[in-house]
C-alpha cells in the first residue's frame, strides 16, 4: 500500500522541492513511468496548495516550468500550464521554457508549448480588445453596427476556443488573423485621438 505524504509546511522554493520529488520517483520507461508521471503532477499540485509560487524563478530566471519542459515530463508540463504557470518567462539565457524543450530535444514538451502558447496569444488578443472597446476614452468612436459587429466577432472566436475539438497550432493562428481582419480597423478608431482632443491641440 502507498503512503501518501503531504508537506504541512516547507521553506525551499518549488523548484528545489521539485527537483527532489524528480529524484525521489527516478523516471523509468514503461507503464510505471506513467504512473509515477501522475503522482508527480499530484505533488505540483500539493506543493502549490501549501504555498509555493507556480511561477517562482531561480536566480538564473528558470521557473517549475522551465525544469519541466526540458527534462521532458510532458504531464506536468501540462499540469503546471493548467494552473497558470507563465509561458513567456524567460531564463538568463533568454529562453521561454518552449525554447528550452526544444533545446534538450523534448519534442512532445515543446509541441505541447507551441501550442499552449498560441491559444494564449489568441486569449490575449480577444481580452485586450474587449479592454479597448470598454475604455472610457473610446465611448462614442463606434456606431451601433460596429458595436455590434465588434463584439459579436469576439464573441464567436471565444466560444471556439471553448468548444474547438483538438485545434491545431496553426487553426489558433488562423482564428486569430481572422479577427484581427475584422477588429483591427475597429481598433484603430478606438484608439485615435478624439475630435475634441484634435481641436483643443489645434487652438
Amino acid at each position: 500500500m502507498r503512503t501518501k505524504v503531504i508537506p504541512v509546511s516547507f521553506t525551499g522554493n518549488i523548484n528545489q522541492l521539485y527537483t527532489v520529488a524528480c529524484l525521489l520517483f527516478n523516471y523509468q520507461n514503461g507503464p510505471l513511468a506513467r504512473a509515477k508521471a501522475r503522482e508527480q503532477c499530484d505533488i505540483v499540485r500539493e506543493l502549490l496548495k501549501y504555498g509555493a509560487s507556480v511561477n517562482e524563478l531561480t536566480t538564473r530566471g528558470y521557473s517549475p516550468l522551465h525544469y519541466a519542459a526540458l527534462w521532458g515530463h510532458l504531464d506536468t508540463v501540462k499540469t503546471l500550464v493548467e494552473l497558470g504557470a507563465n509561458l513567456h518567462a524567460q531564463n538568463f539565457r533568454g529562453e521561454r521554457a518552449n525554447e528550452v524543450a526544444c533545446r534538450y530535444s523534448k519534442t512532445a514538451c515543446a509541441d505541447y508549448l507551441s501550442w499552449a502558447e498560441a491559444k494564449q496569444n489568441f486569449q490575449e488578443y480577444i481580452t485586450e480588445a474587449r479592454d479597448a472597446f470598454c475604455d472610457e476614452k473610446a465611448q462614442g468612436k463606434l456606431n451601433k453596427e460596429e458595436k455590434n459587429l465588434f463584439m459579436s466577432s469576439c464573441s464567436v472566436k471565444a466560444d471556439w476556443i471553448e468548444n474547438a475539438k483538438n485545434p491545431s497550432v496553426q487553426d489558433f493562428t488562423e482564428q486569430k488573423k481572422h479577427l484581427e481582419n475584422v477588429l483591427n480597423p475597429l481598433l484603430a478608431k478606438l484608439t485615435s485621438p478624439s475630435e475634441a482632443a484634435t481641436k483643443s491641440r489645434k487652438s
